[in-house]
C-alpha cells in the first residue's frame, strides 16, 4: 500500500513538473523579445548574417506566443511582421548590399524598442543627424548646389525611412501626416521650379514639423508617474507644515508659561 502510495506522489510530481516547464516554455516578455532583436542588430554590426536569421527564426517562435495569447495590439503586430520579413529577407540573401543589411536590422531594432521602451525609445537619439541633415539641405539650396541637394535629401529620406515603423509606434498619425505631407512636397518635380526662398520655406514648415515630433516624444512622461509624484510629494510637504507648526506651537507656548511664572 505504502508502495503504491509513493509511486502515485512521484508520478504527481512528475507529471507537475512537466506541466511547469512547458508554462515556463511559454513564458515569453517584451523584455525578451526587445533583447532578441539586440542580438540581431550586433551580429549584423559584425557580418554574422546566418546566425542573425537564426534569432530572428527564434524571435519569430517566441513573437507568435505573445501574438496567440492576445497580447499583442493589431497595428503592433502587423508592423513587427512586416519588418521581421524585411530583416529576414534583406540578412539572408547575399546579394543584397551590406548597407542595406544593416539599415534593416537596425530598422527592425529601433521598432521593438519603441514597442519596449515606451518613454525613451531608441530612435530618439537619431534626432541631431536629422536635423543636421536638414541645415546641410537649405545650406546646399542658398548656394544652389542642386546635385548635392538631391544626394544630401536621398540620404535623409533612407534615415527617415529607417525610423519612420518605431516613430508610428510611439507619435500620433496626425504628427507623422504632417510630416509626411511636405515631404511629399519636396519629392515632388515642381520643388526644382520654385524659387530659393518658396524652397527654403518648405524645408523650414519641414523641419518644425520634426521639431514638433521629437519634442512631443521627449515630453511624454507617464502621467500615473506625475500623480505618484505629486501626492507623495504633497504629503511629505504637508508633513513638514505640520510638524513645523506643532513645534512652533510647543516653543510659543513654553515662552508664554515662563512670562507667567512668577519670579521666586
Amino acid at each position: 500500500m505504502d508502495r503504491w502510495l509513493i509511486c502515485g506522489v512521484l508520478s504527481f510530481i512528475l507529471i507537475f513538473q512537466a506541466f511547469s516547464m512547458e508554462a515556463k516554455a511559454e513564458e515569453v516578455t517584451w523584455t525578451e523579445l526587445n533583447d532578441l532583436s539586440d542580438t540581431v542588430f550586433q551580429l549584423t554590426r559584425q557580418d554574422r548574417y546566418e546566425e542573425a536569421v537564426r534569432v530572428l527564426g527564434f524571435f519569430e517562435k517566441q513573437f507568435q506566443v505573445l501574438e496567440e495569447k492576445g497580447e499583442v495590439p493589431s497595428d503592433q503586430a502587423r508592423q513587427i511582421n512586416v519588418n521581421y520579413r524585411l530583416a529576414i529577407d534583406a540578412l539572408s540573401n547575399e546579394e543584397i548590399p551590406t548597407a542595406d543589411k544593416a539599415r534593416a536590422a537596425t530598422q527592425f531594432r529601433l521598432l521593438l524598442d519603441s514597442v519596449y521602451s515606451r518613454y525613451e525609445p531608441l530612435w530618439l537619439s537619431f534626432e541631431e543627424t536629422v536635423f543636421h541633415s536638414l541645415e546641410k539641405m537649405k545650406s546646399e539650396i542658398e548656394k544652389g548646389e542642386d546635385t548635392r541637394f538631391r544626394k544630401t535629401w536621398n540620404e535623409f529620406l533612407s534615415l527617415y525611412g529607417t525610423i519612420y515603423p518605431s516613430m508610428n509606434v510611439s507619435v500620433s498619425a496626425a504628427a507623422i501626416k504632417e510630416v509626411d505631407k511636405h515631404i511629399e512636397a519636396i519629392e515632388l518635380s515642381e520643388f526644382t521650379e520654385m524659387t530659393m526662398s518658396t524652397q527654403l520655406e518648405q524645408m523650414t514648415v519641414l523641419e518644425e514639423d520634426l521639431i514638433d515630433v521629437f519634442e512631443n516624444k521627449k515630453d511624454d512622461s507617464d502621467p500615473s508617474l506625475f500623480w505618484v509624484m505629486l501626492t507623495t510629494g504633497s504629503t511629505i510637504i504637508l508633513s513638514l507644515i505640520y510638524v513645523g507648526f506643532r513645534k512652533y506651537r510647543a516653543e510659543t507656548n513654553r515662552k508664554k508659561e515662563k512670562v507667567k511664572k512668577p519670579e521666586k
